[in-house]
């Protein structure tokens, strides 16, 4: 059994101030029972729903106040716990129907307890492709959670930031003089009575706490700076302050204003690109595939994150061109293999793109032939993969 008011007042909390505000009042207003008991998430049903899947997207929504664990209050104040975002997580990257995980936030933030270790995990991830929208708020807690991801995504009207800690004490006291009670601590150790809400808080128990408050708020600052790649000064020059649209994007705490129905159709277009060069690399054996498509895939990767979706389905339908070369001509692919690299690096315009790699491939194929002249008495009929493949490339490069 816990008491509610030990998690409300007298320590470290990371959420805005009006959600807290909102709680205390909460709790006082309905006198709400002071000993609850914390139940595991997987005998609850409090969250906003287990994660839904969207073009190949799985969408995992955190909404509400957060919380380590659930003490029934949902019903009032909306609770997601970390306890279920580590399961709705590792449950997606499980799930083989699923190629990226989105983050749906809106909450003002919560609690300390278990927060750093999940945010952790969700850093260190490198097993699917993992983005945040903040749909309407990231404060505080909220804020870290998104961090942990790989793009941070936000609506014109939301809101990120508040990077910063908050406790409160309530001094009863006067209350108790009033209802004619009077609180008599026995108790040994200097420290054991500090921050006792029936009498005002003293000197050294303030130093206590606020000590406390900034181990936290350190913490806090490092963790952002590392997941948004920033300095710490980066983060406590915005004294945790809230950033809204395009504001948060210029502070560097999210990465670009878009509605959600546009980031999904954005993420599943990549997941369609990888599903087509998935196709032919399958069927591939030759060592350099391997290398080529890694190499390939990974720029193109960046260049639809810089919005050059043009280029990317380009550099996206010559991999296919290649393979499906290679596969009847393993000399093609080892000339094809640096100007295709070179051309994806360089983010080159697409005429340049167009015409160096027919170029290319016209050189590789002239090369191949003269090469199997030497080597043979007859020329060898042309596979019908090499036969589909150059009209295949014809189309597309014209």
């Amino acid at each position: 059994m816990l008491g509610l008011k030990s998690l409300i007042y007298n320590t470290p909390l990371m959420v805005t101030e009006a959600k807290l505000n909102e709680i205390i009042a909460v709790v006082n207003e309905h006198k709400i029972n002071l000993e609850i008991e914390a139940k595991p998430s997987s005998n609850l049903n409090l969250n906003y729903g287990a994660y839904r899947v969207e073009n190949n997207i799985a969408i995992i929504p955190i909404m509400g106040t957060l919380v380590n664990r659930s003490f029934g209050l949902n019903s009032l104040s909306g609770l997601t716990t970390y306890a279920s975002i580590r399961e709705q997580f590792n449950a997606a990257l499980a799930d083989k129907s699923v190629k990226q995980i989105l983050l749906d936030i809106n909450s003002p933030g919560g609690e300390v307890s278990g927060l750093f270790d999940l945010v952790d995990e969700l850093y260190k991830n490198d097993t699917k492709p993992l983005t945040a929208y903040v749909n309407e708020s990231a404060f505080s807690a909220a804020y870290a959670i998104a961090s942990a991801a790989d793009k941070i995504y936000l609506s014109r009207t939301a809101g990120v930031g508040s990077i910063g800690i908050i406790a409160i004490h309530a001094d009863e006291s006067e209350r108790d003089k009033k209802a004619g009670v009077t609180y008599t601590a026995i108790y040994a150790g200097t420290r054991k009575n500090d921050l006792n809400p029936h009498a005002p808080l003293t000197k050294e128990a303030r130093e206590v706490l606020q000590t406390r408050i900034d181990t936290t708020y350190d913490l806090f600052v490092k963790t952002v700076a590392r997941n948004r790649g920033l300095s710490i000064k980066d983060i406590t020059g915005t004294e945790a302050g809230t950033f809204f649209g395009d504001d948060a994007v210029t502070s560097g705490l999210a990465d670009k204003v878009i509605t959600q129905t546009e980031l999904i159709n954005y993420l599943g277009g990549i997941n369609t690109m990888y599903d087509k060069v998935e196709e032919k690399t399958e069927t591939a054996t030759t060592p350099e595939l391997t290398e080529l498509s890694a190499e390939v895939m990974e720029t193109v990767d960046d260049m639809i994150e810089e919005e050059l979706e043009a280029q990317a389905d380009v550099i996206c339908e010559m991999l296919k061109t290649a393979l499906i070369l290679a596969n009847g001509d393993g000399a093609i692919l080892n000339n094809l293999t640096p100007v295709m690299i070179d051309l994806v690096n360089d983010k080159a315009d697409l005429q340049t793109i167009n015409t160096t790699f027919q170029n290319a491939m016209a050189q590789s194929t002239a090369a191949a032939k003269i090469q199997a002249q030497h080597t043979a008495t007859e020329t060898p009929p042309k596979s019908p993969l090499v036969i589909d493949a150059e009209k295949r490339a014809a189309e597309v490069l014209k």
